[in-house]
């Protein structure tokens, strides 16, 4: 079998714990909410393979490329307690792209084991994520005299 479009209101019982997972693993700017709202308005959408996994979920995006008049694939979410489900689904998230009309594909993810992984399968780096919250003074640094 192969990943298929799925309706998030049969399957978001089963993908809430592994999204609960993903947000746990490292900061997000959305909510479980976003999520699901997202998808329920068709601005994301969700990809399962129940063959390989009954609780495994890609979620995707078509986003605009900054300055072209072309759509990216944006892989939102991914989530497999199976190992090597990157590898697995690589090829066909590709080919999915294509087939809808993307001229590329794109991943954002804090993980470094998975920015090697994306570099063998001819992902390149654009550039880097500088982000600084400014909601606060949570990091405990001052702030310059007039600020």
């Amino acid at each position: 079998m192969a990943l298929e479009f799925q309706d998030v209101r049969d399957h978001w019982e089963t993908i809430k714990p592994g999204i609960i997972e993903l947000r746990k693993s490292f900061s997000h700017d959305w909510r479980l909410e976003d999520v699901y709202a997202s998808l329920l308005n068709g601005k994301s959408q969700l990809l399962m393979d129940f063959a390989r996994t009954p609780n495994g979920f890609t979620v995707v995006q078509s986003v605009p490329i900054p300055f072209q008049n072309a759509q990216k694939m944006l892989i939102w979410l991914a989530y497999d307690p199976v190992e090597g489900s990157a590898i697995t689904y690589a090829d066909e998230l590709e080919a999915l792209a294509r087939e809808t009309g993307h001229k590329q594909i794109e991943f954002l993810t804090p993980h470094e084991r998975l920015w090697e992984l994306g570099k063998s399968f001819g992902y390149e780096f654009r550039w880097a994520v500088l982000n600084k919250n400014l909601t606060g003074d949570a990091d405990g640094r001052r702030r310059p005299e007039g600020s």
